[in-house]
């Protein structure tokens, strides 16, 4: 008699399991840990990360999903929004690669260089593992609102705490659901409008809106955050992206003087 054997062996991982502790969880806010730059050797804290969007990815050298996790991370994530100088409302978002191996330095050194992580902690007393670690697994994620006074999120507020990776789509959807703060009402909300709604400004031109957002008549939707002349940025329609303004950047976009909150957009 014939007989024929069909073997099928499926290998899936998505985590590594380490011992439990106890964790803080979405929707709470994240207490500050102390960790250390693996650069510089500097102690650093989470917090004085303050006015970011914060993306912990802690890893191991031995851990065989983070081979695959920590690069995508870097590539879709860190660089995406590096490109993008912010997420969709224009907020800096910073990861942090966390190491919690401190056996075998030479492996982790190779491992940061192999998949060209930038900022790198080690977290050898598992500080910052324990504030976030719920199911003993590597890799593990967190997303924090460090963007202090943002209209969607609390202060600190967890979005994201999990074992094993989800992917850079739904983690830039995260990101980009943190909104920014309220700012203070601008000076050219008090300019008197039309019929219709627009005001003018000689130096810079026709727009509509009393808000933040406003709408010119030759640039489209721009967005002021009423602070610091580094939070100003614009829609681009040759680059269908939101850009930061910088004289680098964008040498057509200058303060008029130094008490204004808004800049004049020349032509090119």
């Amino acid at each position: 008699m014939n007989m024929k054997m069909q073997i099928t062996v499926l290998f899936v991982f998505f985590v590594v399991r380490l011992p439990l502790a106890a964790a803080y969880t979405v929707g709470e806010s994240a207490p500050d840990f102390a960790a250390t730059d693996r650069r510089t050797g500097e102690p650093v804290q989470v917090h004085s990360l303050e006015g970011k969007i914060i993306i912990l990815d802690f890893f191991a050298y031995w851990c065989p999903p983070c081979v695959v996790s920590s690069p995508d991370v870097r590539e879709n994530v860190h660089d995406y929004y590096a490109a993008r100088g912010g997420n969709v409302h224009g907020l800096p978002v910073q990861v942090v690669f966390v190491n919690i191996e401190h056996q075998n330095p030479a492996a982790t050194d190779q491992f940061i260089e192999d998949h060209r992580l930038e900022m790198v902690w080690d977290d050898f007393d598992r500080a910052g593992w324990n504030v976030f670690n719920q199911t003993n697994g590597v890799p593990l994620f967190a997303v924090v609102n460090g963007v202090t006074g943002s209209v969607s999120h609390a202060d600190w507020e967890i979005l994201w705490s999990r074992a094993g990776y989800s992917g850079a789509p739904h983690l830039r959807s995260l990101v980009d659901s943190i909104e920014p703060p309220v700012s203070l009402p601008l000076p050219w909300a008090d300019i008197p409008a039309d019929g219709f709604g627009w005001r003018h400004l000689a130096w810079f031109g026709t727009f509509s809106g009393e808000g933040n957002w406003i709408f010119h008549n030759g640039r489209g939707w721009l967005y002021a955050s009423g602070r610091e002349f580094s939070d100003l940025w614009f829609y681009d329609p040759d680059e269908d992206a939101w850009e930061w303004t910088s004289e680098e950047i964008y040498p057509w976009v200058f303060r008029i003087d130094d008490s204004s909150q808004w800049v004049l957009v020349t032509g090119r």
